[in-house]
């Protein structure tokens, strides 16, 4: 069972989970470094991508990343592609989730893990 489950499992699927923003931020800049063709082109990239993440519009992301990149690693291009897809739930309207007050992060739950590792 995987940790998704289990937790959904646990909590009765009463618990929402989404990709922490800053991860995946940093998953999509990694992953633009090996597919973009140049700096110029991973720039472009990058503006169309993360505003479409964080309206939590996946649709558009994943037909973009289908049909208007030229890519230099088309396996890496397939990996993003997969990673987004198996994650698509996960991706929430960031934008929405912050002005409502909501963390878009996990950065509260990480502190906390840290303060209790002594």
């Amino acid at each position: 069972m995987s940790p998704r489950n289990a937790i959904n499992k646990l909590n009765n699927n009463s618990v929402t989970v989404i990709l922490d923003w800053y991860h995946l931020c940093k998953k999509v800049r990694e992953f633009l470094s090996m597919i973009a063709r140049n700096k110029s082109e991973k720039t472009d990239h990058s503006k169309f991508l993360f505003f479409h993440l964080w309206h939590g519009k996946i649709k558009e992301v994943l037909n973009y990343l289908n049909t208007a990149i030229q890519v230099r690693n088309q396996q890496k291009l397939s990996e993003l592609i997969t990673y987004f897809t198996k994650h698509k739930s996960e991706i929430i309207n960031y934008d929405l989730r912050r002005k409502s007050g909501k963390t878009i992060g996990s950065g509260r739950m990480e502190k906390g893990v840290d303060e209790r590792n002594w």
